[in-house]
């Protein structure tokens, strides 16, 4: 602890301790207890004033350590140390989400901060392991940007790409649903970032409103990637029963094991919400959700354009052996329909094309009027012991 003050170090101890609440919204369910970050953290869908100057926060006037001390090619081991935390951002089953701002370089991060004894107690760390292991072998402009890893006795941490312009579930809430040209936009640059996960054998699986966020400009990325399933080739099957309620696939309720395909077939009840402002075959009950999307007909309003409309009929096939994309050709079968017959795939890639919705960053967000500290664990390993989970601390090539 940086602050020689027994009081201070108790109150931020506690602060950075409570108990987390678990969201309501987008129930998610797994073979296993609830599975780690789907059910949680959007972990940049915050608005804040980007106009404040954050660096110009009085710091607290007992410190010992020396800023300046911190320099970036000394930087062989990242801890907690290494940042202040300026805002929470969100929480839930299994920890809580920060805006921080890295010490020596004054850049925002979102830090990610999951409880070692409750995922560690509900055999739960494969899901931390899974977002760790994706995001630290992706590079790709629609992806969340994972920073650094680590970990301290109590917590694991991911340091990740902050985007201040909220998740696209935040903006349906406020604006019912988008025109077909936004939600154009948007479809282009999510297919493109599940195409990228397909070529390295990874699905997605978790795809909705909640774990789609943008950027400053207003560009989308994925992000929350515990329930991403690695090593899944074209012709192999994974059989988890995971998502959230609203957006499984038939095929994950029939339990009969699904590929790549799952992943179109969420990329279709994602544009569905975005063009209507729901989901497919939302009913209230479940059981009656559940029926309505193995076995009820697809409706789509009149006011969806016709090339929509056969995009939609064909991501949402129930049969995956059928819909679109699912063959070997993947991605590519979807970016020759009509729908995108106007589309330059690689402009779209390099964000040359602007984004349909400027962002405009709001005032609403309450900064701590004192950056916090984190607590030093160090000591704790010598009355718990060694809690470690191996395979997780990462720095990105681009932060060396």
């Amino acid at each position: 602890d940086i602050s020689n003050n027994n009081s201070e170090k108790q109150n931020l101890s506690k602060f950075f301790n409570n108990d987390m609440q678990t969201p309501k919204n987008n129930e998610n369910i797994n073979d296993k207890p609830q599975p780690i970050l789907n059910q949680t953290l959007n972990t940049t869908n915050i608005n804040i004033n980007m106009n404040m100057n954050i660096t110009s926060i009085n710091v607290f006037n007992q410190m010992s350590l020396s800023l300046n001390l911190i320099n970036e090619e000394e930087e062989k081991e990242i801890s907690t140390k290494n940042f202040i935390c300026l805002a929470q951002l969100g929480r839930g089953s299994f920890g809580e989400v920060y805006l921080v701002q890295k010490i020596n370089t004054k850049k925002n991060y979102a830090m990610k901060i999951l409880r070692k004894e409750r995922i560690m107690g509900q055999n739960l760390s494969r899901y931390a392991l899974a977002e760790r292991n994706v995001l630290s072998l992706s590079n790709h402009p629609f992806i969340v940007k994972l920073n650094y890893a680590f970990q301290s006795m109590t917590k694991l941490f991911l340091i990740l790409e902050y985007c201040p312009g909220g998740d696209l579930a935040k903006h349906l809430r406020m604006e019912k649903k988008f025109e077909e040209k936004r939600a154009k936009f948007y479809l282009c640059e999510i297919l493109l970032a599940l195409e990228d996960l397909h070529k390295r054998n990874i699905i997605f699986r978790d795809l909705k409103p909640d774990n789609v966020v943008l950027d400053s400009e207003g560009h989308c990325k994925l992000t929350d990637f515990g329930l991403s399933k690695e090593g899944i080739d074209n012709d192999q099957y994974t059989k988890s029963f995971c998502g959230s309620i609203a957006y499984l696939a038939p095929e994950v309720l029939k339990k009969q094991g699904h590929n790549k395909a799952v992943d179109w077939y969420l990329l279709g009840v994602l544009l569905y919400e975005m063009l209507t402002g729901e989901t497919p075959y939302y009913d209230k009950n479940r059981n009656n959700l559940f029926y309505n999307i193995e076995h009820g007909n697809l409706t789509i309003p009149n006011f969806v354009s016709d090339n929509a409309k056969s995009l939609l009929i064909g991501l949402l096939q129930k049969d995956p052996k059928k819909r679109l994309g699912g063959g070997i050709r993947d991605a590519e079968e979807i970016k020759e329909h009509k729908f995108f017959e106007d589309v330059d795939w690689k402009k779209i890639y390099e964000k040359k094309i602007l984004p349909p919705k400027a962002m405009k960053v709001s005032n609403n967000m309450f900064l701590f009027s004192k950056p916090k500290y984190f607590v030093d664990e160090k000591n704790l390993e010598e009355i718990f012991g060694d809690n470690s989970l191996k395979g997780w601390t990462f720095i990105n090539k681009d932060n060396r």
